[in-house]
């Protein structure tokens, strides 16, 4: 494995949330980890992930709003 691995207080500070909101997504499975003897690590690839799963697009200008519902 290539991937670079961060403790859960580095991705929470790269993310800019709370360690505790990364243990819950740890503890409900909302990303993948992995335990290096008891101790939880993130892959950089899972943060990359969860930042591109997140990202809202945006509208083109002058589209109107009921072009956004079908579209």
């Amino acid at each position: 494995m290539t991937d670079q691995l961060q403790t859960i207080d580095e991705t929470a500070q790269q993310l800019r949330l709370k360690p505790r909101t990364v243990r819950r997504w740890v503890f409900l499975r909302k990303v993948d980890y992995v335990k290096v003897g008891g101790a939880v690590r993130i892959p950089k690839s899972e943060i990359e992930r969860v930042i591109s799963e997140g990202t809202v697009q945006r509208i083109p200008r002058g589209t109107n709003f009921q072009e956004r519902v079908t579209a």
